[in-house]
């Protein structure tokens, strides 16, 4: 199956998550996602909006123009550009008319995200960048930068895709690796779980195996020290608590070992 813009995203917030859909399992959308999505999407047309009318009568393209078109740099502005090749796929929300270009085998075309928060996250800037990369398999050129569009001020930022180009890559070979594999990657409940289609079909799975990603204030570190040790259940954990004398500066905030004890007897241990 082709890697999509979502499997992408799906594949930065949890390995389970892309694995299902590429799949094909069918998950139930929470409400909270429902309200991002359509929040991103309107945000998204109202800047789509100020774009065009920033640029000449008959500079901005809605859709996906030929090659040729990007080769002659017939636009300023083109937006919803469609990737969709067997390997890859995805729906740019923008591309700029770089003039100046250092090289003449700079990419002409730098491609446009629009995020509605008020801060960028690092997945912001790497689904840019995998947008980039989609490209440059169309263009034959990549982009250097890439500019985000973001917050009530529709603020731009520009971005530098070097680095980001390369994990890119490295995320794209670790999903042609569980492609092309049938096993199914360990399950690890995380924060994304709140949000996720999959949240009640994972969390079914990981009570079934008394998961230690069940307690949410132990990490991967402190979950592959406890792996290294032969304990991956939170009734295996349990039995590791030991109550020791602490010093006067106060007790540690993050005890697992003691939160699974407290579920495996039912009751409320209060520390000091």
């Amino acid at each position: 199956m082709p890697i999509t813009e979502e499997t992408f995203a799906a594949f930065l917030r949890c390995e389970t998550k892309s694995y299902l859909n590429l799949n094909g399992t069918v998950g139930v959308a929470s409400e909270f996602s429902q309200s991002r999505d359509h929040l991103r999407e309107k945000f998204k047309q109202i800047g789509r909006e100020q774009l065009c009318r920033a640029v000449q009568k008959g500079q901005s393209y809605a859709g996906t123009p030929d090659l040729r078109c990007l080769e002659e740099h017939r636009y300023s502005l083109i937006v919803d550009y469609v990737v969709a090749l067997p390997e890859i796929q995805a729906r740019l929300d923008g591309l700029e008319q770089i003039r100046a270009t250092s090289h003449r085998l700079d990419c002409p075309y730098i491609p446009l995200r629009f995020v509605p928060s008020e801060k960028v996250s690092t997945h912001d800037k790497l689904l840019l960048a995998f947008e980039a990369f989609a490209f440059s398999q169309i263009c034959g050129k990549t982009p250097r930068i890439g500019r985000i569009i973001h917050g009530c001020q529709y603020t731009m930022l520009t971005v530098q895709l070097a680095g980001l180009l390369e994990k890119v890559r490295l995320v794209l070979g670790n999903m042609a690796a569980q492609q092309a594999t049938s096993t199914a990657p360990l399950l690890i409940l995380n924060k994304h779980c709140a949000e996720c289609e999959f949240r009640s079909l994972c969390r079914q799975t990981a009570i079934e195996k008394d998961d230690l990603s069940l307690l949410a204030n132990i990490g991967e570190k402190e979950r592959k020290k406890q792996n290294d040790k032969g304990i991956f259940t939170v009734l295996q954990l349990s039995y590791t608590f030991r109550p020791r004398k602490h010093p006067a500066r106060g007790l540690p905030k993050d005890q697992p070992a003691l939160k699974a004890l407290a579920l495996r007897k039912n009751q409320i241990h209060i520390l000091g």
